[in-house]
């Protein structure tokens, strides 16, 4: 299957976003895309974000089965802050970019109104999150660049569509109860997504022209 520029766009140049400093706690939130509106618009289904505790660069697994199930990893590709106004305070996860003709950016953001206990190898500590993100994914592309015309001869892409982040409290667990970087979890987070029937998209790059091919491993 090969993915839409707009798509590896949203992938590729989200992770030039420079990192934060490493934190030592996670969270894991589990993304859902709902079914987006646009023209030629074919974003991603399901997925993960993992971010510090305390706030910082995260990374995305983003997953689709739009003619084959395939993930693909944006090492420090989001932001993940609090925004606060008195009293109030919310968690917002952030994504943007533009490069060349396309365009693209998530947002979500939920109330901190969840307790959860972070144990470690040498620590146990309770601290107040989001259960659950809600916003936008957003894209557009004109394509002028794409030489080559996709087989149903479709040229340009805008659409929108509603993301859900629900805290995965099972795997934000087991990541700090092992001590686990960012970078560990979303190691472990390939395997889920390869028990759900997902393989690893390798995205090569030839002069302006990028070519996403799926890798597929079979353990016997």
């Amino acid at each position: 299957m090969n993915l839409r520029p707009v798509q590896i766009l949203l992938v590729a140049v989200f992770a030039l976003i420079a990192a934060s400093k490493a934190d030592a706690q996670v969270l894991v939130y589990r993304l859902d895309f709902a079914k987006g509106k646009g023209i030629n618009y074919h974003i991603f289904e399901t997925g993960f974000f993992v971010a510090p505790l305390l706030g910082g660069t995260g990374s995305f697994l983003l997953a689709t089965a739009e003619d084959g199930k395939i993930y693909t990893e944006s090492t420090d590709g989001g932001k993940f802050f609090t925004a606060i106004n008195g009293s109030d305070k919310k968690a917002v996860m952030s994504a943007s970019t533009t490069s060349g003709t396309a365009t693209g950016s998530f947002v979500a953001i939920g109330d901190i109104n969840h307790t959860v206990s972070i144990k470690g190898p040498t620590f146990t500590l309770s601290a107040r999150v989001a259960r659950t993100l809600k916003g936008s994914a957003i894209a557009a592309d004109d394509e002028s660049g794409v030489t080559d015309t996709p087989f149903d001869h479709s040229i340009g892409t805008a659409g929108f569509s509603e993301i859900t982040m629900v805290l995965d409290e099972r795997e934000t667990n087991r990541a700090n109860d092992a001590g686990n970087t960012v970078a560990l979890t979303i190691t472990r987070l390939k395997t889920v997504l390869e028990s759900e029937g997902f393989s690893a998209a390798t995205t090569t790059t030839t002069g302006t022209t990028d070519t996403t091919t799926t890798t597929t491993t079979t353990t016997q």
